[in-house]
């Protein structure tokens, strides 16, 4: 597994990555593919998104796509 986050601004992030024999959750399999996400962390509120692409897996079935999101309030 490898991956690189880059910090655009003080509060922007960028993730890509990729992964190989793998635990894919949602397909209840393992597997390789890539993802992909960005945040942006403010003062009160955060923000994040993500994306991962299963290519190949040990059950035959490829090319899913699951993505997931979160909000973060800060009291």
């Amino acid at each position: 597994h490898a991956g690189i986050e880059l910090g655009i601004m003080d509060d922007l992030y960028f993730r890509v990555g990729k992964f190989q024999d793998a635990e894919i959750t949602h397909l209840n399999t393992r597997g390789s593919g890539f993802g992909i996400g960005g945040a942006w962390v403010g003062p009160k509120l955060s923000l994040e998104y993500a994306m991962s692409r299963a290519l190949s897996t040990h059950s035959g079935v490829g090319f899913t796509t699951a993505q997931s999101g979160s909000v973060l309030i800060y009291f």
